[in-house]
């Protein structure tokens, strides 16, 4: 069972990777348009020609946002905010201060315009970054006696490399989209550009998994997401064969026809991930859960990824190197450079990071949670 389990998450990889490549081309092709410009690096694609804002858009999207997430912020507000067992005679660590002086540190150093500092002020995201997921695991640590990085030190370190991949396949699909994009990007050559954004990008699953670590250790995340109704048909493969086509489609939607279909960059790759394991005829353990009525990995992750989101929004909205937003229908309300409604996407993102996390963990270590049982 092990190396069957491998086998499937090699392929369903596989599957992804070519699904996630072809897909948006696709639609671009039936639109009639060259290929071309979306396969330039550094990125090159056309700017898609949005509409402005739009009170319908928003007003629908902000009412999609409350129906779907609504029982989770109810069970929220009557759970308690503390932490399950804290460890008041563990000392936090020394390393941990360290890191916390490297992050006030760079953080002034990224939101002033010291002219002595003025040759290496683009390149403070990652030790910012890195310094922040230093820190949450300190706290984690002083939290619990466990951190992601003290228990599983391979696997932590394993993440940054994985991270940097799995970024950079929604850097692919901003392309057909145009959400975001980088100031001053287009000055760096096509080998600085890579290695500059992989390093940055390698700190995205190591910073979300590292507070996904310490929200777990909260009462109301332990306790009050495990007794929903149980979900049967969550694991239906018939189900996932239909919500893969869909991400399919939706997916050659974002080629054809961007200005609608560009909330699925955000839920079709955790959508077709499990729907090629399911495929494989692996129940991923994170669904498995999920359809037992127990919420707490999924709202945990997708908790761990808005809270990070903000910290990534807010070290941006002064960075000298910063990306900027272009998200159609709801450019209104913005919080730092994004649009207040655009924090919803890192729900999903979230629970998209915990299922490439666990997998790339389960292959490390075949059978084996990165979670403790007492929390599942």
């Amino acid at each position: 069972m092990k190396k069957k389990g491998l086998h499937f998450q090699i392929m369903s990889g596989i599957g992804l990777l070519l699904m996630l490549l072809a897909a948006p081309l696709t639609g671009v092709l039936l639109r009639g348009e060259t290929v071309a410009p979306y396969l330039q690096f550094p990125p090159g694609a056309p700017a898609v020609d949005y509409p402005s804002f739009s009170w319908v858009a928003f007003g629908a999207i902000l009412l999609f946002i409350i129906l779907t997430t609504w029982p989770f912020w109810k069970r929220m507000g009557r759970g308690y905010l503390g932490f399950i067992t804290p460890h008041k005679h563990l000392k936090f660590p020394i390393w941990g201060w360290i890191a916390i002086a490297a992050l006030t540190c760079f953080w002034i150093l990224a939101w002033t315009r010291f002219s002595w500092f003025e040759s290496f002020q683009r390149y403070t995201f990652f030790p910012i970054w890195f310094s922040f997921i230093l820190t949450l695991n300190a706290v984690a640590l002083k939290i619990s006696g466990r951190s992601l990085m003290t228990r599983f030190p391979a696997y932590f370190t394993l993440l940054f490399p994985a991270s940097a991949a799995f970024w950079w396949f929604f850097e692919y699909l901003n392309r057909f989209v145009n959400n975001w994009h980088y100031l001053a990007a287009s000055e760096l050559s096509s080998w600085q550009y890579f290695l500059e954004a992989s390093l940055a990008f390698s700190t995205v699953l190591p910073a979300v998994m590292s507070l996904f670590y310490i929200v777990l250790q909260v009462s109301v995340f332990r306790n009050n997401f495990n007794n929903f109704p149980a979900i049967p048909w969550l694991t239906s493969g018939w189900m996932w064969t239909v919500l893969g086509m869909v991400s399919i489609a939706g997916l050659i939607g974002t080629g054809w026809q961007p200005e609608y279909f560009f909330p699925l960059l955000w839920i079709a790759p955790g959508v077709l991930w499990i729907s090629f394991q399911q495929w494989k005829g692996y129940v991923n353990p994170v669904l498995k859960q999920t359809s037992e009525g127990n919420f707490t990995l999924v709202w945990s992750s997708a908790i761990a990824a808005l809270v990070c989101g903000f910290f990534w929004e807010m070290w941006n909205f002064f960075s000298l190197a910063k990306w900027q937003y272009n998200v159609p229908g709801i450019e209104k309300f913005y919080l730092f450079e994004m649009p207040a409604l655009g924090y919803a996407g890192y729900l999903p993102f979230g629970v998209i990071c915990l299922l490439i996390s666990h997998s790339l963990f389960t292959t490390m270590a075949p059978g084996q949670w990165m979670i403790e049982k007492e929390v599942i």
